[in-house]
């Protein structure tokens, strides 16, 4: 349940918050002795309103998000949740530094002793500007076993999409002007999640002579130290 919840948006938890209080109203409207029958007509009309409100939002198989912080809650949200898998690609060029707490929720997942997740897959373009989230990947992500990091040395597409265990797709739509205006598509059909799937394969495959690192928890700091001498070396 928690996970369901987690992934649905504010306006479906708030949609199905005001159903359950309608639905509270409603019976009690029906049980409580002298209440005006135009009252309980009312309440049931607004009921039967609320419901399928809910209903079309929590079974759309794709919405859009905007603004900065509601897609990156959104995001939080699918990281904290995901099962299995968690395959991101950040194909233009930033500084990521206002997605931190994104990435600090996957390497607690990474680190779970619980229930880790099992396999976490970056592709990012490298450049001067992006040198320091790659340098944090390098040091929290390079010894876990369930990460692999890849590079692009080329443009690649100019948006970034996650996808997580095969049943949500998120494309991001950085605006021109830089300015946090960001706007999100979010898939949930799964022939259309597929196809993301299969972009990012594609991408991955791409990639296969670029791996930044393939996880090991037998790396060593030293080890560690030299996959950040070249990063330095890649952006420079």
């Amino acid at each position: 349940m928690r996970t369901f919840l987690l992934t649905w948006t504010r306006t479906e938890v708030w949609s199905a918050a005001v159903g359950v209080l309608s639905l509270v109203l409603t019976v009690a409207g029906n049980l409580a002795p002298g209440t005006p029958r135009p009252t309980v007509i009312a309440l049931c009309a607004f009921l039967v309103v609320v419901t399928v409100w809910c209903v079309f939002l929590v079974t759309r198989q794709a919405f859009v998000l905007t603004g900065y912080a509601t897609v990156m809650s959104f995001l939080e949200s699918l990281a904290q949740t995901a099962q299995n898998r968690l395959w991101t690609a950040r194909t233009h060029l930033g500084e990521a530094g206002q997605e931190q707490p994104y990435f600090d929720i996957i390497e607690h997942r990474l680190k779970d002793p619980g229930k880790p997740l099992e396999d976490f897959r970056r592709v990012v373009r490298l450049g001067p500007r992006s040198r320091a989230h790659v340098e944090w990947l390098v040091e929290h992500f390079s010894q876990e076993s369930n990460a692999e990091v890849r590079y692009l040395d080329t443009v690649g597409p100019q948006f970034d999409f996650v996808v997580v265990d095969g049943r949500i797709a998120v494309i991001g739509f950085p605006m021109v002007g830089g300015k946090n205006n960001i706007g999100a598509v979010v898939l949930r059909r799964r022939a259309a999640v597929e196809g993301v799937e299969s972009v990012f394969i594609s991408l991955w495959n791409d990639c296969k002579s670029n791996v930044l690192f393939d996880g090991s928890s037998g790396r060593t700091l030293e080890d560690v130290r030299q996959l950040q001498e070249r990063v330095r070396g890649l952006v420079s």
